[in-house]
């Protein structure tokens, strides 16, 4: 369903994370998706991997001839695949605008962040956000991301991320179409379940009229 809408789907995983990968491959066998693992950079800390990996996935796709990915990370969950249809409605107009879209993130209100927008029933426009389990990217954007995201940074690429929305023209879907699974995270070495998170952005975003 998602390969109709983009020329490559990549999926960061740790190769010892067979547990994850299980459960991955039996959840995208139910959606038909075809996809590749990309394995995790071994670094001196999981943030520094975290960091490399998203930033070596874009910078292998930015030397392609292709025009859009889907990023995903083995802990991503699909749902609401009845609308996936509504909400890529009108392909070329969607992606000659956006650069981005998020298709769940943590979108809970910011004081100090601008509010999103209402663009259709299945959409927003969103100018802060965080998580990278499920984006989609035009390669406008990844170009962007190549040339200025520095991974030996340490800031976070999800917080770098948000910090530039207001740049880009950036989505995230109502409802969700992709959401985390409760599991242990490696990054943050403890167990993470942002069920609540999910559940109390969505319901944000679909504030928005």
């Amino acid at each position: 369903m998602f390969n109709k809408y983009y020329d490559k789907v990549v999926v960061l995983s740790q190769p010892e994370r067979k547990d994850r990968r299980k459960e991955f491959d039996k959840h995208a066998d139910l959606i038909n998706l075809r996809y590749e693992y990309f394995d995790a950079l071994p670094m001196d800390t999981p943030r520094d991997s975290f960091n490399h990996s998203h930033y070596e996935i874009l910078k292998n796709f930015s030397k392609s001839d292709l025009d859009r990915i889907l990023v995903l990370e083995d802990d991503c969950r699909f749902r609401n695949m009845n609308v996936v249809e509504q909400v890529h409605t009108h392909e070329d107009e969607f992606w000659l605008n956006s650069m981005l879209i998020y298709y769940g993130m943590n979108a809970r209100p910011y004081p100090e962040h601008k509010e999103p927008q209402y663009v259709s029933n299945y959409l927003r426009r969103v100018f802060c956000g965080y998580t990278t389990h499920a984006i989609g990217y035009h390669r406008a954007a990844v170009d962007y991301i190549v040339h200025n995201y520095q991974p030996n940074s340490k800031i976070m690429y999800d917080a770098w991320l948000s910090d530039r929305l207001p740049d880009f023209y950036a989505l995230c879907t109502v409802p969700f179409l992709a959401v985390q699974a409760p599991s242990h995270s490696d990054l943050w070495n403890r167990n993470v379940d942002y069920t609540d998170t999910f559940k109390a952005s969505e319901e944000y975003l679909k504030s928005i009229q």
